[in-house]
């Protein structure tokens, strides 16, 4: 009979740990929105969000800008030029590694750029033409 090594069932069990910690729960996703809303004055924005809406998932194609696979895992926020004013918030990091694309170009946020480390999957950022606010 073969042995797997003890090595490989580390590795896999921290695999499966690493997974479990950066999936993309509802209330976390949402709760970073609605801080992302919140910090941005987003009852001024061009194109509003229902932040109101308790439907699971509401923000996943219902919501300006949002775009999510068809397994409702959020992978784009586009904002640009949507009349964003004010800082982007730490909890932006908290979206997870599925985030592809952020675009918050053409507003008015400040210069302080949260900690965007754990988003790994993350290769588009565009905040060009922001004015100080």
């Amino acid at each position: 009979a073969s042995m797997t090594p003890p090595g490989y069932i580390s590795a896999l069990l921290y695999a499966l740990l690493l997974t479990a910690a950066y999936a993309q729960d509802e209330p976390t996703i949402r709760a970073v929105l609605v801080d992302l809303y919140e910090s941005t004055n987003g009852a001024s924005w061009t194109d509003t969000w229902p932040i109101g809406d308790p439907s699971p998932y509401a923000w996943c194609g219902g919501w300006y800008g949002v775009l999510c696979e068809a397994d409702r895992t959020l992978v784009t926020i586009v904002l640009n030029r949507n009349n964003l004013v004010g800082y982007l918030p730490s909890s932006l990091g908290d979206l997870g590694p599925s985030v592809q694309t952020l675009n918050f170009a053409g507003n008015s946020l400040g210069l302080r750029v949260p900690d965007l480390g754990r988003l790994t999957g993350l290769t588009n950022l565009y905040l060009k033409d922001n004015t100080l606010c």
